[in-house]
């Protein structure tokens, strides 16, 4: 998350358990965004000068490192482009690969996130998303209750991506 210089709050990205956050400090010596938690997590910090001290020592921390941050430097979608169908969908179907990638359900989960939040995400209004989300209940491509969603039509994509 991001906040102007007037107070507004932007939400930047959405991670998903074994995501690594914070790379930027790793070059500037300072975090760019503040992280928040949407439901209890368990977090590892990786202190850089031990890393490197002990990467020295353990060749395997050397691996699992550079594994970590290539998947962390892997391009991510650009969420705020094409109709809001289009960004809900791409939204949703993106996390759900992200879940599965991480051995977890990516048909059911719960969002994590208001309606605001993804509005502010995709770059688009909440009245918006709500509305887009409600058709795709309506059509059962999604089944919402909640915080929840379960990807009805729309878990075909999730298993062919």
């Amino acid at each position: 998350m991001r906040v102007s210089l007037e107070g507004d709050e932007h939400v930047l990205a959405v991670h998903t358990p074994g995501e690594v956050l914070g790379l930027e400090a790793f070059g500037r010596g300072v975090y760019a965004c503040d992280a928040i938690a949407l439901q209890s997590v368990v977090c590892c910090e990786l202190p850089l000068p031990q890393i490197a001290e002990q990467g020295a020592r353990v060749r395997e921390l050397g691996a699992a490192i550079v594994r970590l941050l290539s998947q962390a430097a892997e391009p991510r979608l650009h969420l705020e482009r094409g109709s809001a169908r289009q960004r809900v969908t791409a939204f949703l179907l993106d996390l759900a690969q992200r879940l599965e990638r991480r051995g977890l359900d990516g048909r059911q989960f719960a969002l994590g996130l208001s309606r605001q939040e993804i509005a502010d995400l995709l770059d688009t209004r909440i009245e918006t998303v709500s509305r887009t989300m409600q058709q795709m209940n309506r059509e059962r491509a999604i089944r919402v209750r909640g915080g929840s969603v379960s990807l009805l039509s729309l878990a075909d994509a999730v298993s062919a991506g």
